[in-house]
C-alpha cells in the first residue's frame, strides 16, 4: 500500500515537473546517446550514499522523443499543442474541420492559392503554446501561437 501511494506521488511529481516547463528534466542534444539518466532533485540519486536498509533510491531513463517532421514536399499545416484543439483547414474554398491534440502534420493534397488554418485552444491553460504552421516544400511561409486561456490562431499564406 505505502509503494503505491509513493509510486502514485513520483509520477505526480513527475508530471508537475515536466508539464510546468521548470526546465529540472534536460533536453537532450543530438549528440548525446539516446538515452540520459536523471535524477530529480531532492530525490536520491544512483551516485548517492547506499540508501538504508528496506529503501530504494529512484533512477529515472528519459527517452527524448524526436520532434514530427515536416515533410519536404507539399503543402503542409503544423499544429502543436500539449492539450486538445479544434479548428479547420482550407484552401480555394474547401475548408475541412480537425480536432486532435499534440503534434499533428497535415497535407493538403492539390492545395492551391491561398491557404487557411484556424484554430483554438479548447481548454483554459495559459502555459503552453498553440502554435500553427504552414509549409510549402519544407519552408515556412507563415505561422502563429498563444498563450491565452482559449487563445485563437487564424493564418493564411499564398501557396
Amino acid at each position: 500500500m505505502i509503494s503505491t501511494v509513493v509510486g502514485i506521488a513520483v509520477v505526480v511529481i513527475i508530471a508537475v515537473i515536466y508539464f510546468s516547463g521548470s526546465g529540472l528534466i534536460p533536453v537532450q542534444n543530438s549528440s548525446e546517446s539516446p538515452a540520459v539518466r536523471t535524477t530529480i532533485p531532492g530525490m536520491p540519486s544512483a551516485a548517492a550514499s547506499p540508501a538504508p536498509a528496506g529503501t530504494s533510491t529512484l533512477s529515472i531513463t528519459a527517452t527524448d522523443t524526436p520532434p514530427v517532421p515536416v515533410p519536404d514536399k507539399g503543402v503542409i499545416v503544423r499544429i502543436d499543442y500539449i492539450g486538445s484543439f479544434s479548428g479547420s483547414i482550407g484552401s480555394n474554398g474547401q475548408i475541412q474541420p480537425v480536432k486532435n491534440s499534440g503534434t499533428q502534420v497535415y497535407t493538403l493534397d492539390n492545395a492551391t492559392g491561398t491557404v487557411t488554418a484556424s484554430f483554438k485552444k479548447e481548454d483554459a491553460t495559459t502555459k503552453h503554446a498553440l502554435t500553427v504552421a504552414i509549409y510549402k516544400n519544407g519552408n515556412l511561409l507563415k505561422s502563429g501561437s498563444t498563450t491565452s486561456a482559449y487563445g485563437n490562431i487564424d493564418i493564411s499564406a499564398a501557396v
